[in-house]
């Protein structure tokens, strides 16, 4: 973690969101891309697992699930994959 704030991104309609790393001055480049059944509708970053390593949570509304990828090391290589019904 260099202190920089990233960015995850979904679009509305292609599945799947990206992780953008910031490399500062206004410059983001793409490191991984978190895959899902359908659009996105909404993304959320925080620490589910109480580990003090961010986790994604990314909404797929035509689905009705959310999907949480959990952060299972220093980098972002989120690689756990927890389905649940979308909320109402």
């Amino acid at each position: 973690m260099d202190g920089r704030v990233d960015v995850v991104v979904a679009g509305a309609t292609k599945a799947g969101a990206t992780l953008l790393f910031n490399q500062g001055k206004g410059t983001f480049t793409p490191f991984m891309t978190f895959p899902t059944l359908s659009p996105v509708s909404a993304v959320a970053l925080t620490d589910f697992t109480d580990d003090g390593k961010p986790d994604v949570l990314l909404v797929e509304p035509t689905l009705d699930r959310v999907v949480v990828y959990v952060n299972t090391s220093g980098d972002p290589d989120l690689d756990t994959q927890l389905p649940g019904p979308a909320p109402r």
